[in-house]
């Protein structure tokens, strides 16, 4: 501010107005260049003893901060937190790493040689072992009981049924392949596997008995090693035995009831060891059934 503003602002006061009356101790004498000067010295202190504005702006920004400290104390009491929960202030922070594992290298060891060639016997059935259990079904079907026995390398099978097992020979096997000559007897060679070393075929045997009566054919497992183009180490068990061997007991049965003196005819549970194979038992066997069948329907 300059001296004619400082001049200006004296003649606006009501103490310096023209109406006025002069200040105590004034008079008209002072001449204005007094005015200025003792207003001058007023400015000069006015000056002098105002606080620096920078110095007020550090209180505040001071006062602000200790503001904020008691907030942030406040709070952390509600919230129930204590100076020993906090974590330290210039604690520094450590990631422990966490340890590596090696991968262990994988070994695969190989497999005995048994179970590789059961692995690989198990997904091949050659042609030379299908022709021999082939041969097996179509020639006891042809009735040559000579031809059929050439198959096996040693006549004869291990039979196992209804819970028990017995050993058949060379005898056995002709009676077996005339009765079932006789009695319309016929195989049918379902499929073909390799189990545990063998060749196992499913086969399917009906005659008279099943057409008669319209039971389900007989399904048996043939299980022999192939040797040289032979039978060897042969075994049947049953496969399917129970709606065929139902309908023979019910035969048999009726048979001893009505005709005592002929025996045992068909393979039956209950005569199973000692039914008598051969032409003649099939042929008084297919004398019976006809009057048998006649019975169940009369």
């Amino acid at each position: 501010m300059n001296d004619a503003h400082i001049l200006e602002r004296i003649a606006q006061t009501d103490a310096y107005a023209p109406e006025a009356p002069l200040p105590e101790g004034w008079s008209s004498a002072i001449h204005l260049t007094e005015i200025e000067r003792r207003m001058g010295m007023q400015t000069r202190d006015l000056a002098d003893t105002k606080p620096p504005q920078r110095r007020s702006n550090g209180l505040l920004i001071a006062a602000a901060a200790f503001a904020l400290v008691v907030v942030l104390g406040v709070t952390l009491v509600m919230l129930g937190i204590t100076a020993d929960d906090a974590p330290p202030a210039n604690e520094p922070t450590t990631t422990q790493a966490t340890p590596t594992t090696q991968a262990t290298p994988t070994t695969t060891a190989a497999a005995p040689t048994t179970q590789a060639l059961v692995t690989t016997l198990a997904a091949t059935v050659s042609e030379a072992d299908l022709a021999l259990a082939d041969a097996l079904t179509t020639g006891f079907n042809a009735g040559d009981a000579d031809a059929w026995i050439a198959l096996w390398a040693t006549p004869g099978y291990s039979h196992a049924v209804f819970g028990t097992t017995f050993t058949t020979d060379e005898g056995f096997l002709r009676d077996r392949i005339a009765w079932g000559a006789q009695f319309g007897e016929e195989w049918t060679l379902d499929s073909c596997q390799w189990v545990d070393l063998r060749l196992s075929c499913r086969v399917s045997q009906s005659d008279a008995l099943t057409d008669a009566l319209g039971v389900r054919s007989a399904s048996v497992v043939w299980s022999f090693v192939p040797v040289d183009g032979k039978l060897s180490d042969v075994r049947q068990s049953s496969g399917g035995l129970a709606e065929y061997a139902a309908g023979a007991q019910a035969f048999q049965e009726w048979v001893d009831a009505n005709h005592p003196e002929a025996g045992d005819l068909v393979f039956a549970p209950s005569n199973w060891r000692a039914w008598n194979h051969g032409a003649d038992i099939a042929a008084l066997a297919l004398e019976l059934l006809p009057e048998y069948v006649a019975s169940l329907q009369g």
